[in-house]
């Protein structure tokens, strides 16, 4: 396993990226992006989470650039995926890719030690920025990030603002067609939490239905792929 030491790079060294995306042309126009605007070298890529986790175990690199919503394989993505992998590689830094707009769950990404969050919307470049930062030990928020993570921007909180991170994961696998016994199992959490945490969630955003509750993930990004 890779420690979670640090080691002193040397000058004009190439920054070694691992990359992570379920979507094959994603993935190809990130790592082609990368390879040609800085001193970047990709050392390996993901579609799963199953061979992110190998990566991040078997190849030593810098930097992972990865999707949030990676729902291919058998381990759980998301929040879920993020910490573990944080907590077992310390050194390495994790930029996030994503298109959530959940306030709580950008802010939980944040404070369990993802060093830059990237809009997928935005400019390709805002990687490489990312990454530039990262290496020097600063965060990194996209224009659209950094305007709503802003204390000072804040407008009157949505209902959605009122979910926890946990509910938000629920609500994303549920909505993207993963049954409770599922989520359960890849967030090792019981049946029963998994379904408290739904139907808290469907209280706070005043939905009635299973049917509301997805037409909503949906329309405010929960559960984009």
């Amino acid at each position: 396993m890779r420690t979670g030491s640090t080691r002193r790079r040397s000058v004009g060294a190439r920054i070694r990226v691992l990359v992570a995306d379920d979507h094959p042309a994603a993935l190809l126009g990130i790592c082609a992006t990368l390879e040609r605007t800085g001193p970047y070298t990709v050392v390996g890529q993901a579609r799963t989470t199953d061979e992110l986790l190998e990566l991040v175990e078997n190849i030593d690199a810098d930097v992972l650039v990865t999707d949030f919503s990676m729902p291919l394989g058998t381990e759980a993505d998301g929040l879920h995926l993020l910490g573990r992998i944080l907590r077992q590689h310390r050194s390495l830094r994790v930029i996030v890719l994503s298109m959530i707009r959940h306030t709580a769950t950008l802010r939980a990404m944040l404070r369990i030690g993802v060093i830059g969050l990237v809009d997928k919307h935005g400019p390709l470049q805002d990687i490489s920025r990312a990454i530039d930062r990262a290496m020097v030990g600063r965060a990194f928020l996209s224009h659209a990030y950094a305007i709503q993570l802003d204390p000072a921007a804040c407008q009157p909180p949505r209902n959605d603002d009122l979910l926890s991170a946990h509910e938000v994961e629920v609500i994303r696998r549920f909505a993207a067609g993963t049954s409770l016994a599922e989520i359960a199992v890849l967030l090792h959490r019981s049946r029963k939490t998994i379904s408290r945490q739904k139907r808290d969630a469907m209280r706070k955003l005043q939905l009635r239905s299973d049917t509301e509750l997805i037409d909503y993930a949906r329309s405010w990004g929960f559960a984009t792929p």
